[in-house]
């Protein structure tokens, strides 16, 4: 989704953009980062274009990047609980818990070291395309 606004400040490469709220706000992947206030909506987005303060930009806030930073988040979390639930199965109780409880803490590291290696934080916060003459 591409969206336009006004740059209203600069704090090293993030640009904090100020946009009128619309329609499709309610639906937006990045609706989570937005501050809504008075129809004015606030968000801040990765300025590697270089915008100065005042600029107006066109953003794009990437739909399926949302998708994927939360099958990355909780899925593989949630999908390594249930493989350590399956291979516990036919242990003791205590045991069970432990294992499964392993295998989330065992998730979670692996979601953080796939989020480092990807380090293409462009894909999952908006970002500013061009700005306009």
């Amino acid at each position: 989704m591409i969206e336009k606004g006004k740059v209203i400040s600069v704090k090293g490469n993030i640009a904090e953009i100020s946009m009128i709220a619309g329609d499709s706000c309610s639906s937006c992947p990045a609706r989570g980062s937005c501050r809504l206030s008075e129809g004015i909506r606030v968000i801040d987005a990765d300025n590697s274009i270089g915008a100065k303060q005042g600029d107006i930009v066109r953003i794009e806030i990437a739909g399926k990047a949302g998708l994927s930073a939360a099958l990355i988040i909780f899925g593989i979390p949630v999908i390594m609980a249930v493989v350590g639930l399956i291979i516990s199965s036919g242990m003791s109780e205590t045991s069970r818990i432990a294992i499964t409880v392993a295998g989330l803490i065992f998730g979670l590291v692996i979601a953080k070291i796939v989020d480092r290696i990807s380090g293409n934080k462009r894909n999952f916060i908006p970002y500013i395309i061009d700005k306009e003459s």
